[in-house]
């Protein structure tokens, strides 16, 4: 089970959640030719979440920027190969064998691909990295 591990960035911002709001964050992305490798949203109590890991960090910001969004920003790794039962495992145990417990992680599956971002504590994350060997 092959995979390729990259270092990114999660950025996150909150918002007052409003009708069509997600669709105008997406909107400025593609018009700036932001293209995401992940995507959350949700709402809690009349805040609206959204978490991205881009391609290119610095479009992201450019865009927030512009917009006038305030961002966050934390370390992760990004983690891509071929769809198969327990795709995912390789990776996981490398960063288990290397005494690092993860604090998140969400992936998806289509097309004989998948994609999983995956979160350590920030004083774990060289650790991890060096795990993976990136």
């Amino acid at each position: 089970m092959a995979f390729t591990a990259k270092r990114v960035v999660i950025v996150g911002a909150a918002m007052a959640d409003r009708t069509g709001l997600l669709a105008e964050i997406l909107g400025a992305l593609r018009d700036a030719g932001v293209n995401l490798y992940a995507a959350a949203a949700w709402v809690k109590d009349g805040q609206a979440f959204f978490e991205a890991v881009p391609e290119d960090l610095n479009k992201l910001r450019q865009v927030a920027m512009r917009n006038g969004v305030s961002t966050t920003e934390k370390p992760a790794i990004y983690i891509e190969g071929d769809d198969e039962t327990g795709a995912l495992l390789p990776a996981v145990q490398k960063i288990a064998a290397a005494g690092v417990s993860m604090t998140g992680a969400l992936a998806a599956a289509g097309g004989g691909k998948f994609g999983a971002v995956l979160e350590t504590r920030e004083a774990d994350y060289e650790k991890a990295c060096a795990a993976l060997g990136i």
